[in-house]
């Protein structure tokens, strides 16, 4: 156990407590959160006006989610916010997914873009279709670089779906602290909103090596009372495959601000494994509302001891 991670997280857990946690792997049962025909949380409709007869994934399908459902999300807002939101997050991951054999709704994705095609298996990668000018190994060190443009996304469409994820786990005695954020994560149309945003800031990290989290963890913490209220109220943080997300969840009654500038970073199993160096960590601001077209995204593979084998981080 590193223990400069081990005491960063001490010093969270201070000044936070874990509200909600779930942890899925591929053994996982079918669990689902909520009572079955209640009221949708999204958009407080109940039958008839409503139906409920689609399984609504709690978390996205596309990160490889098929255990953990909700009761709480009528058929019109699951179809509403796949459409609007989790499409959005599924193109910006598209290559992410495809190299590091992430099976979604329709099996392993295959990444197709301009002269580039990169297939998976899950446990082997064919990138020889992939322009050679787009690839740097560096067999010395055991890396490889592999430069593609993703696909077009709405970078505000990408953090609500965070923030919708966050929703659905939240117990139901923190929503009404979230009528704004529920209202927010609705609006259709990103441009024409009541909640303009200067910084929509979002953590992301990948381990960007052989070694993965062992299935998908999602958690929620809250602010003590005994904490500085000008840190967010409600942090969110995803972890699977290689990847890492975190996010504060805005437009909380019992924020000070709504302009986020820094929020506190939750040490995870890697970190605490092998230190604060293993994941290479990046800061994102997610608030521009218009399509980004064009995106070059480089992903980093380290195989550090040459054996191509796939090894999972427990805790």
């Amino acid at each position: 156990m590193n223990k400069d991670a081990l005491n960063a997280l001490n010093d969270i857990m201070s000044q936070y407590s874990t509200i909600a946690s779930h942890h899925i792997t591929d053994e996982s049962s079918k669990q689902f959160l909520g009572v079955r025909n209640s009221i949708c949380r999204f958009c407080k409709k109940t039958t008839p006006d409503v139906s409920f007869k689609k399984d609504a994934h709690a978390l996205p399908h596309c990160i490889g989610n098929n255990a953990l459902f909700t009761y709480n999300e009528c058929d019109l807002c699951n179809y509403k916010f796949g459409r609007l939101l989790e499409n959005e997050f599924a193109k910006f991951m598209h290559l992410n997914h495809t190299i590091s054999g992430v099976r979604g709704k329709n099996g392993y994705p295959k990444y197709k873009m301009d002269d580039a095609l990169i297939k998976t298996t899950g446990s082997n990668i064919d990138w020889s279709d992939v322009p050679i000018e787009n690839i740097n190994h560096n067999k010395d060190a055991g890396l490889i670089k592999i430069k593609q443009k993703i696909p077009a996304f709405i970078p505000i469409a990408m953090y609500k779906c965070f923030v919708k994820m966050a929703l659905t786990l939240m117990p139901d005695n923190e929503l009404v602290q979230f009528e704004n954020t529920l209202d927010w994560i609705n609006e259709e149309n990103h441009q024409n909103t009541k909640y303009p945003f200067e910084n929509l800031l979002l953590f992301h990290g990948n381990v960007a090596t052989t070694e993965r989290f062992h299935g998908i963890s999602a958690i929620l913490v809250k602010r003590m009372d005994n904490t500085d209220r000008t840190k967010p109220y409600i942090m969110f943080r995803l972890t699977y495959a290689t990847f890492m997300f975190q996010v504060p969840i805005p437009l909380s009654k019992m924020d000070t601000t709504k302009k986020v500038t820094e929020f506190p970073y939750i040490p995870n199993l890697p970190d605490l494994k092998f230190g604060f160096n293993k994941m290479e960590i990046g800061l994102m601001n997610l608030h521009y509302t218009e399509s980004l077209r064009g995106t070059e995204m480089t992903v980093t593979i380290k195989d550090l001891d040459g054996s191509g084998t796939v090894k999972y981080i427990d805790a």
